[in-house]
């Protein structure tokens, strides 16, 4: 998603929040693609309990088992 950006593009067509807020779409796709990779590894290495405890646990401290 990230190398084949603009297959995606012409495949979904733009995004006119992603065209305000971000300045493309195509932009908007490559950090859907990156996010994508970075929530495969953690849950392919068993590392994504650990990562929502770290990150959002500080934030609900009454939602730890």
């Amino acid at each position: 998603m990230v190398i084949k950006t603009e297959g995606f593009y012409d495949f979904f067509g733009g995004m006119d929040w992603a065209d305000k807020y971000l300045g493309s779409s195509r932009f908007a796709y490559k950090l859907i693609g990156i996010l994508a990779c970075i929530i495969g590894f953690l849950v392919i290495t068993d590392l994504w309990s650990a990562f929502l405890g770290a990150t959002l646990g500080q934030l609900l401290p009454g939602a730890k088992k």
